[in-house]
């Protein structure tokens, strides 16, 4: 963030100030509004020297409370007017020109900081959403970008109205492209985060069930999705898979944006023009691959690929989702400007953002730590890598299958046929379930004769200990739920129990599943 005096944040929120007096001799009993501000932090124990602190409610905590922790060192603190009088009782002395911008609505201020911030940015925004792989898309988008320009991307999934205003104000003078991610559970969520961040590029990476709870079903989140052309800048491009749920409404869409359309996907056999509008994955094979950034890590599955018939890349991770997500990335990156060969280089040097398909080995189980978030869509991608994968010999697949989360009405439904989906692959051994909604695929996989059992969310220690006792050297295990289960803690656990002395044979481990 390149420094602004707060004199002009106070302005750009339409806020008050308010003053403190100094904390020792000396100091000025008025700061001075044209102390510059170099930073915005929402955490009192991080981050806040010579910041705009910002204090947020959540469920647990309100932001104002720490304020007081914060007063030494930042430069203001937004207030909203209705903690004015708690937080002036609280915070009685502060450090050197600190002081208070008085505001309705935190949250809302600093997207209307983040709004005027953007404008004064030369960067060129790109906006990335879809129901499953836009952290993904954008994490290799950054990396691609990074290596020729100066890019800032969201950190972690910062994808709501904090999240992207974060972004937003964590680019400066030198930023050329900034990457961002946004996210929706609700009508109407996309639309302001776009008119925020003014994008001038636009990536959709995939339409499918998520957030049916907010969005109630796929033509939901199709209109959802398409509100990231609320804010598209005037001869902007977008650029949407091939093929895509409901593709004349986005296209519909960006015809009414006045942008340019570049469409992306598979399309294997098939001579696929170069031109403005297309990139096609024309051949793609699974490999064993060295990592580029890692020459002593050992050779992991990946992909060899072919792009539009003629160019060749190597991409060093699991996944044939993934490729598909390297091609997303690959088609910005060239429309912005980067080099066939520059982008070759970035997609060999890619990496996944954590828990996401994290391959570990532990006491020679393979556990695949897909943990991060879920819906059907990423469920089905992740069963389709560990197919991928290759076991020793005799070792077959395990899963741990959570809740999917924000599903609706739909919840049950989509569980029970996911289970059964889960059955008819005939890849998995034994299938484990925590949640109420999960129970309902395991109920499904049973019936079609895949053994399944089922764990409280408390019960997770003991469900690492089962599993433990259940699989054996050469096996593999699959570990996915949304967010809000948390089964990496499962997945820690069981790397534990499967790294210390004692672990079954295979011999021992069909024992415990099919006692005599």
């Amino acid at each position: 963030m390149d420094p602004i005096p707060l004199r002009e944040i106070a302005q750009a929120v339409g806020g008050k100030w308010l003053p403190m007096a100094g904390s020792g001799a000396g100091k000025p009993p008025i700061p001075p509004l044209d102390r510059a501000v170099t930073g915005v932090s929402t955490d009192s124990r991080t981050g806040s020297c010579g910041a705009l602190f910002v204090p947020v409610r959540g469920p647990r905590h309100n932001g104002h409370d720490f304020i007081g922790d914060i007063a030494s060192t930042a430069a203001a603190s937004l207030v909203e007017e209705g903690e004015k009088e708690k937080v002036l009782a609280r915070v009685q002395r502060a450090g050197e020109g600190f002081g208070f911008i008085l505001v309705p609505d935190a949250i809302r201020a600093l997207e209307q900081l983040a709004a005027w911030y953007r404008r004064r940015l030369t960067a060129q925004v790109i906006a990335v959403t879809g129901s499953a792989g836009k952290t993904t898309v954008k994490e290799f988008l950054g990396q691609i970008l990074s290596r020729r320009f100066p890019t800032v991307r969201a950190q972690k999934s910062f994808n709501n109205r904090f999240g992207v205003a974060h972004t937003l104000l964590s680019a400066g003078r030198s930023t050329r492209f900034l990457v961002v991610e946004m996210g929706t559970s609700a009508p109407g969520e996309i639309a302001s985060l776009s008119r925020m961040a003014l994008p001038d590029y636009v990536v959709i990476t995939s339409i499918g069930q998520a957030h049916l709870q907010g969005l109630g079903d796929l033509h939901g989140v199709v209109r959802a999705k398409a509100e990231i052309f609320d804010g598209l800048r005037p001869g902007g491009l977008a650029f949407l898979p091939s093929p895509l749920f409901s593709e004349e409404h986005f296209l519909k869409r960006a015809r009414a944006a006045e942008c340019e359309v570049v469409r992306f996907g598979w399309r294997a056999g098939e001579g696929a023009s170069e031109a403005r509008g297309g990139y096609w994955i024309t051949r793609c094979e699974p490999r064993l691959l060295q990592p580029a950034r890692r020459p002593g890590d050992q050779a992991r599955p990946g992909f060899v690929f072919e792009v539009n018939c003629w160019r060749q890349f190597e991409l060093p991770l699991p996944g044939r989702h993934n490729v598909h997500n390297a091609l997303s990335a690959m088609a910005a990156a060239r429309e912005v400007g980067m080099d066939w060969e520059s982008v070759r280089a970035g997609i060999r040097e890619l990496e996944l953002p954590p828990l996401r398909l994290e391959i570990s080995l532990a006491g020679g189980v393979t556990i695949v730590d897909d943990t991060y978030n879920a819906n059907p869509s990423s469920l089905r991608a992740a069963v389709q890598t560990v197919r991928d994968i290759p076991l020793e010999p005799g070792g077959r697949w395990h899963l741990i299958l959570g809740d999917l989360l924000e599903l609706g009405g739909a919840s049950r439904e989509v569980h029970r046929q996911l289970g059964e989906e889960i059955a008819r692959t005939n890849l998995f051994k034994r299938l484990w379930t925590v949640g109420e909604e999960a129970r309902e695929a395991g109920a499904a996989a049973s019936a079609l004769g895949l053994a399944a059992g089922s764990e409280g969310v408390n019960g997770l220690e003991r469900l690492a200990q089962e599993v433990r006792e259940a699989i054996g050297p050469g096996d593999g295990i699959l570990i996915k739920a949304s967010r809000g289960v948390a089964l990496e803690r499962v997945a820690a656990r069981l790397k534990e129990l499967l790294s210390s002395p004692g672990v079954p044979s295979r011999e021992e481990s069909d024992r415990v599943l099919n006692p005599v």
